[in-house]
Order: structure tokens, then C-alpha cells, then sequence
């Protein structure tokens, strides 16, 4: 009687003979071809011994010691990747009667433009681009929309209302990849001139210290410190040290399609806003108008690297913005992922003929 192990849990199995699993007697009488074959007998077997030539390869066995009704393969690794395998056995030796052994050694990816890299990669090739454009983030943005991104944040914070905090409890606001400042500081002014600017906290979060940088001395520069509570902050999106429904209003600009994890990201801003705040964001998306479609796509992915290249001395992270736009969520993809995080009454609308779109969700 032999002996197979996978991953730590051993196999008893009769009449077996060469092959993988033999070629087993009664009831499987085809050679399959699975690459190499090796003795189940032979003591010193691991799966790392073996590989597997096919993608695919189902087959039923009659032998009433192993009952195997179903074992599905995946290659594509020079080990055994096994994705899925499942058995039942009516060998009284064996103490469970349906082992399921899922594959370890997939990596999870995400996109970085048009790379595919390992997710613990992107947050720091994202960082890298931010650190390098941290200082002329202003003229990037005007270069890659030719200006009209003042326009597109101005209707953003329109879309905000004026917000009143209770006695003695401000409106908290967390403003999300938000660096520089540029939402926050028109958050600021347009309550200012109603007098209302002295109840906000605004909490400027991102990822990116030179990003933050750049905005507290923008800040300082402005005197905006003397107007309302304001903050800077090295954060995560994907995990944010902040207490359960503490937050009134969840802003992010320009920064959601460089999160890794952007599933995780929306879970997060859900769970810190409180019952009936709000969520919007503000990001570049899929124009709607097909005639001018193709000339966007030009502009974005050949011109702009190239003023890139001459503004601002770095065409690879402006090749990359490029590229990120045109990997990232249309609308309404983006819109069924806000249901799916949890928001109710979620809504966009298209600005520039969709080449940026604001998302909105309510917490109830």
C-alpha cells in the first residue's frame, strides 16, 4: 500500500502503479500524461517533485478505496499550484472524508499604470512618483488638464454645501489623499466667508509625507492655520487610525485610483463617517462623448509624458498618471463598488464630458 503526501497530509491508496496516482487499476484505463512521472511508493516524494504539463485535467476513479470524484489541476507555477483539489475516501485510515487544499503560493497584484506588480510593491512605486512631483504637483495638474482641474474642484466643493457643527462639536472632515491641500483650503475658504470657518476640523490625510509637506508650508504661507482646526497627516486610506462614526464628511480628489487596495480603502471611509455622513470623491474616469475619446487617449498617453519630460523633468511619473487613468474604474464600476462598501443613495455626475466624474454615498 502507498503513500501520498500533499502539503503535510498523507494519502493511503491501493494497487497503485506508475503515473500520478498510478494508473489505476479498474475503472481508469487511459494514460494521462501529467509531466513527470513518479513511484507513490517512494518515501522522500514531495510535491515539489512533481509538475504538472496540463491546465486542466479531471478524471473519475472507481476503485472503492478512493472514491475521487473530482481533481482539478492549475500549472503555471514550476511547483504543484494547486488551486483547487478535493477527496473523498472510504479508506478507514483516512479521518476525513472531504480534504480541500488550496494553493499558498499565489501572489495578489494590483495595477501600477500598465505593470502588474505584487500590492506591497504599489504603495511604494506609488510613493516614489508622488515623492518626485510633490513640488510642482500644481503645474502637473494643469499640465495633464490643461487648467480646467481648478474648475473640476471647484464644482467638487459646490457639490459639499456650506456644513454647521453643533455647540461645542465641530463638522470633522477628512480629506483623503488630500497632500497639498487644494480641497481643504477651498473647504476653508468658501465657509470663511460665511463665518463658518472657525467649526470645521479638517483632518489632510495622505500616504505621502513630501505630498503633506508641500501642503502644511502652502498653509502656513496662507495663515490658513488661524482660520479652523487643520491637520496634516501621514495616513493610510486602506486602514485609518480613526474611531468608529467620528467623521462628518469623507473627501478624496485625484487619489482614489492610486489606493492598491481600493475596496478596502471605501470599507474604511464607511466605517469612520458617522450615520449621515457623507462620501465623495472626485477622480478621473471615462469619457462619455466617443468622437473626442480618441484624441483624450492621445493626449493623455503621448503628449503629456512628453511636457512632462520638459516641465517638470520626469516623463515616467507623468507616464504613469496617464496610464493610471486609462487602467481605472469607469463610472458605474466605480459606483457599484460604493454600494458594495455599504453606501446608500450613491450617485455620480460627469464633468468634461466624463473625463473626471464625482462620486457620492451616504452613510445610514
Amino acid at each position: 500500500m502507498g503513500v501520498v503526501k500533499f502539503f503535510g497530509i498523507s494519502f493511503r491508496m491501493q494497487r497503485l502503479s506508475k503515473g500520478f496516482f498510478g494508473i489505476l487499476s479498474r475503472g481508469f484505463q487511459k494514460k494521462i500524461n501529467l509531466g513527470r512521472c513518479f513511484s507513490t511508493s517512494d518515501p522522500k516524494f514531495s510535491t515539489s517533485d512533481a509538475k504538472v504539463s496540463t491546465t486542466d485535467v479531471k478524471f473519475s476513479v472507481s476503485d472503492p478505496k478512493i472514491t475521487t470524484t473530482d481533481v482539478k489541476f492549475v500549472s503555471g507555477e514550476p511547483k504543484v499550484t494547486t488551486s483547487e483539489i478535493r477527496f473523498s475516501t472510504g479508506d478507514p485510515n483516512f479521518s476525513s472524508s472531504d480534504a480541500r487544499v488550496s494553493s499558498t503560493t499565489s501572489e495578489r497584484t494590483a495595477n501600477f499604470g500598465y505593470r502588474v506588480v505584487r500590492e506591497e510593491d504599489k504603495e511604494r512605486l506609488v510613493g516614489g512618483v508622488f515623492s518626485s512631483v510633490a513640488n510642482s504637483y500644481d503645474i502637473m495638474n494643469d499640465v495633464m488638464s490643461l487648467g480646467i482641474h481648478r474648475c473640476w474642484k471647484d464644482e467638487f466643493v459646490n457639490d459639499i454645501g456650506f456644513l454647521r457643527g453643533t455647540p461645542g462639536e465641530p463638522t470633522t472632515i477628512i480629506d483623503m489623499a488630500g497632500g497639498t491641500g487644494d480641497i481643504a483650503y477651498r473647504i476653508i475658504d468658501k465657509h470663511q466667508d460665511r463665518g463658518l470657518a472657525k467649526d470645521l476640523h479638517i483632518k489632510v490625510m495622505d500616504i505621502n509625507e513630501e505630498m503633506l509637506k508641500a501642503g502644511r508650508d502652502r498653509a502656513r504661507a496662507n495663515r490658513y492655520f488661524d482660520k479652523c482646526k487643520l491637520e496634516f497627516l501621514v495616513a493610510n486610506a486602506e486602514k485609518l487610525d480613526i474611531p468608529d462614526s467620528s467623521i462628518d464628511l469623507y473627501t478624496i480628489a485625484f487619489g482614489i485610483r492610486n489606493v492598491t487596495r481600493i475596496d478596502d480603502a471605501l470599507r474604511e471611509a464607511h466605517r469612520v463617517l458617522k450615520k449621515g455622513g457623507r462620501f465623495l470623491c472626485l477622480e478621473f474616469s471615462k469619457v462619455q462623448f466617443e468622437p473626442f475619446s480618441s484624441f483624450y487617449k492621445l493626449y493623455t498617453m503621448n503628449i503629456l509624458p512628453v511636457m512632462g519630460s520638459f516641465i517638470a523633468r520626469d516623463s515616467d511619473s507623468y507616464r504613469y498618471l496617464a496610464e493610471s487613468i486609462d487602467k481605472f474604474d469607469d463610472q458605474k464600476t466605480l459606483l457599484n463598488r460604493l454600494e458594495r462598501a455599504g453606501f446608500s443613495y450613491c450617485s455620480y455626475k460627469n464633468l468634461s464630458l466624463g473625463i473626471v466624474a464625482i462620486h457620492s454615498g451616504f452613510k445610514l
